[in-house]
């Protein structure tokens, strides 16, 4: 199995320190070898969110969407940023259940859904609500450890739930 990149492991050491500015250096040069993960590319966005960069993010969510558009942590941050966006609750409800439908399994998306269901006012709910509430930013694993695309037969969703050792036959 690959180890996941020293500069990656750093950047997210960087960000959990809050030095976003280093971990976006660091972010930038590695995927400027055109790695095909999307999480340096997912890690990228929400640092170019957290510095007020949001003319870059656009870019970056092309990126990951072309490696892979059902990326669990993708769909939360285009809902999240469309609830922060959203002209009203219905609209942003609308669209956490279709992102819901996309990934069915997720419980940051799940959680959203019952949050946005009892909102009473969503124009504070919208200033108040925060990225790490509603979008899972979690440390990088190890390239491989997972498959990344398994098609789930019946609903036709990726599932990133396989490991690769035992996919292998090395578990037993």
């Amino acid at each position: 199995m690959k180890e996941a990149d020293p500069l990656l492991k750093e950047a997210y050491f960087y960000y959990k320190s809050k030095k976003y500015s280093d971990s976006i250096i660091l972010l930038e040069k590695l995927v400027s070898t055109g790695i095909k993960e999307p999480y340096p590319y997912f890690l990228l966005s929400v640092l170019y969110l957290l510095t007020g960069q949001l003319n870059r993010v656009g870019e970056i969510i092309k990126r990951i969407k072309s490696i892979n558009s059902n990326y669990p942590q993708l769909v939360q941050l285009e809902a999240f940023l469309f609830l922060k966006s959203a002209g009203d609750l219905g609209s942003a409800l609308s669209f956490y259940m279709e992102a819901l439908q996309k990934i069915p399994g997720d419980k940051y998306i799940k959680k959203s859904v019952t949050q946005l269901r009892s909102v009473g006012d969503f124009s504070k709910f919208q200033i108040d609500a925060k990225l790490n509430d509603f979008v899972k930013i979690s440390a990088p694993v190890k390239f491989g450890k997972f498959r990344t695309q398994i098609k789930n037969y019946k609903s036709g969703t990726i599932l990133n739930l396989v490991p690769y050792f035992f996919l292998q036959g090395s578990f037993w």
